[in-house]
């Protein structure tokens, strides 16, 4: 009997088919509903590096972070949930790497940041 336990031979048509066609939906769930998640999250990374000053530390790459995510945002109206998907993480990754780079990239306030409501002594 082979590793396959004897389930190569005695299978019909029908059947391999459909059980085709189940790895193939599974395979590709993630692109039968809108990737809601995915597109939320990229918008956050975005706000994120530009509330960082993505626009002036990282420019090149918060630009392509928003042209990947309006490229997720066409796809989404288009109902192309799998390029919508991939489109909003690619614009994600894009903004962490601005939001990095405005991080690393724009000047430290002095003083340590030990800013306490009342100047301390009372």
């Amino acid at each position: 009997m082979s590793a396959l336990g004897g389930l190569s031979g005695g299978w019909s048509g029908a059947r391999r088919s459909a059980a085709i066609f189940g790895v193939v939906l599974l395979l590709t769930g993630c692109a039968v509903a809108p990737p809601v998640q995915e597109m939320s999250n990229a918008r956050q990374a975005i706000s994120a590096a530009r509330a960082a000053g993505a626009a002036r530390f990282a420019p090149a790459q918060i630009m392509a972070a928003q042209r990947w995510l309006e490229d997720a945002e066409y796809a989404l109206r288009e109902k192309d949930y799998g390029r919508a998907y991939q489109s909003a993480r690619r614009a994600r990754k894009r903004a962490i790497a601005a939001l990095g780079m405005a991080l690393r990239d724009r000047p430290q306030t002095k003083g340590g940041g030990g800013g306490t409501k009342g100047g301390g002594n009372t």
